[in-house]
């Protein structure tokens, strides 16, 4: 695999047969793949994984590298909150997108203000979908 930055959102190139994206959630209620799904928006051919606690959220994340992380606020045992912050304070690269994803407003905006791209209500990350285009994208002859 070769990574290809210039060729994200190329669609017309010959030699491009897919870009896909890296997806990494961490949510303990909701499986976000068929949350996803039933909102209409496909996830076929990115690669994604979820788990359903932070228990070492940091070597899962160093691990997969993931274009778009995923995080609920409130997962056992620590926070999405506190992964942020320690992702962000560590040597793990950081994802394209951060994005929070909690039930809670209040704690989507803290996790912004800590670093997050952004934060939604987990049952309307169908919304901001489209708008997420690769940045590392993988050329996957």
């Amino acid at each position: 695999m070769v990574p290809l930055p210039s060729m994200v959102g190329t669609t017309t190139h010959p030699i491009v047969r897919q870009l896909r994206m890296k997806i990494l959630a961490f949510e303990d209620n909701v499986d976000i793949e068929a949350l996803l799904r039933s909102s209409g928006i496909s996830i076929e051919g990115h690669e994604f994984v979820q788990y359903w606690n932070s228990h070492q959220a940091l070597d899962h994340i160093q691990a997969f590298k993931p274009d778009i992380l995923l995080l609920d606020h409130y997962l056992p045992p620590i926070t999405g909150f506190q992964v942020l912050e320690t992702m962000l304070a560590s040597e793990v690269q950081r994802p394209s997108y951060i994005i929070a994803m909690s039930s809670d407003e209040t704690m989507n905006s803290n996790m912004v203000a800590a670093g997050a791209d952004v934060g939604i209500i987990k049952h309307q990350l169908a919304s901001i979908w489209p708008n997420l285009t690769p940045r590392q994208a993988i050329y996957d002859p």
